[in-house]
């Protein structure tokens, strides 16, 4: 049996980042960019108007005002996506909508409130009632990026905004690192899948739709099997098939326990897996187990669904993120409990608990009951409390360590 911090240590030692792969940008949402992207394009790559207005010499607004506006011929109207082939000269001026290319001779755009156009003769005319300077309202070629531009670095989250950049510089493919293709093997003859009829004696198989869930979250891919009977033969055949296969992760919920049906420890080592260990001191989750086969990592999860998954977020997670080169987010928080609350000594206790912000403090509370069949403490739950192994008791009032579960803190609310 090993610590917490042992287990922590000695998986995070063995993770290796995955090999990269090459991706249309629209399947790169969420992973990490491994190669830097140099602009072959300025942005803008033309000047062009930033409002809809006219394109004018600055020149000849000069002195413009209510009282006494400039007039000017409209001799072009420009869209975007027009090349115009005037040239605006002395007195004269085109009509111009925004992100349309300034045509030449013009360095300035008045926008259009600041205007009335008028019809003289059948021809079109444009009263300025306001000067401008030069460049105003005009966005400049190459502002944003230039040409050459490293835009985006190697190691980088692509999110939406990386997404429009890329799109904007005409790149449509990028090598990124490779998700984790993640097996899930869930065990135990009392299971039946969701949807089908429940029978006496019988419990929906819960774990195995939390763990495929949990691990496209954190970006993985996963291709589920299961449930299996409690049958070593079955097991072994199934365990084998997936030691072969090309995952990266194989994740088993159930049998790794010590009672008569429990195999899949015993199973594993028959079929040349290398243990990091077995059984961890925390509460719930004691039976855990992790080895390596071949650069792929093996977890052995209990069968209650609360311990499920405390572990996921305690140690799977992280594996995920790290095997994608993504960075593992601080989520340790200082809170206080709220209340006295009683713990088991000798062993981790991760507490599915509620932190909320009360004069300026970040107190937790138990969500509920915690026996590690319980789920629905889970679901009222944003945190877990890690506590000393070396307590039986938390006191109300005392500083306590709590990894957060959710994506962000929202000071002056209940979280």
């Amino acid at each position: 049996m090993v610590t917490f911090e042992f287990a922590k240590n000695i998986i995070f030692k063995k993770i290796k980042k995955l090999n990269r792969e090459k991706v249309n940008i629209l399947l790169s949402i969420n992973r990490i960019i491994d190669e830097n992207i140099k602009s072959k394009y300025n942005l803008p790559n033309f000047d062009n108007s930033s409002m809809d207005g006219y394109a004018v010499r600055s020149i000849d607004t000069i002195g413009a005002a209510r009282e006494n506006p400039v007039k000017l011929k409209i001799i072009d109207v420009i869209p975007a996506g027009k090349d115009s082939k005037v040239k605006i000269v002395k007195n004269t001026a085109a009509l111009i909508t925004t992100g349309a290319k300034i045509p030449k001779g013009a360095d300035a755009v008045i926008i259009k409130e600041l205007t009335k156009e008028i019809t003289e003769n059948g021809e079109k005319f444009v009263y300025i009632y306001k000067n401008v300077k030069k460049y105003e309202n005009i966005r400049k070629k190459g502002e944003d990026v230039k040409k050459g531009e490293i835009v985006i670095k190697k190691g980088s989250l692509i999110r939406p905004q990386e997404i429009a950049l890329l799109t904007a510089i005409n790149v449509t493919n990028i090598y990124v690192i490779k998700q984790p293709k993640v097996a899930i093997l869930t065990t135990g003859s009392e299971l039946v899948s969701p949807g089908k009829k429940l029978l006496n004696a019988k419990i929906f198989d819960s774990n195995s739709y939390a763990i495929v869930s949990f691990v496209q979250k954190y970006g993985g891919i996963t291709k589920l099997y299961g449930p299996v009977k409690d049958d070593k033969k079955v097991i072994k055949k199934f365990l084998k098939k997936l030691l072969e296969n090309t995952f990266d992760m194989i994740i088993i919920s159930g049998g790794v326990s010590v009672g008569n049906y429990d195999f899949v420890k015993d199973i594993l080592n028959e079929l040349g897996v290398k243990k990091l260990f077995w059984k961890v001191l925390i509460k719930p989750g004691k039976p855990f187990y992790s080895g390596i086969y071949k650069n792929k990592f093996i977890f052995g999860l209990p069968g209650n669904p609360a311990a499920v998954l405390a572990l996921l977020e305690m140690f799977i997670r992280d594996v995920l993120l790290k095997m994608q080169g993504k960075k593992i987010p601080e989520r340790i928080i200082t809170a206080y409990a709220g209340e006295n609350i009683q713990i088991s000594k000798g062993r981790v206790n991760l507490i599915r608990a509620k932190i909320y912000l009360k004069d300026g403090k970040y107190l937790v509370k138990p969500s509920g009951m915690q026996s590690s069949g319980m789920l629905k403490s889970f679901v009222n739950a944003n945190a877990l409390i890690i506590t000393p192994s070396n307590k039986n008791y938390l006191n109300k009032g005392e500083k306590v360590n709590v990894e957060y579960l959710g994506d962000w803190l929202i000071k002056g609310k209940e979280l």
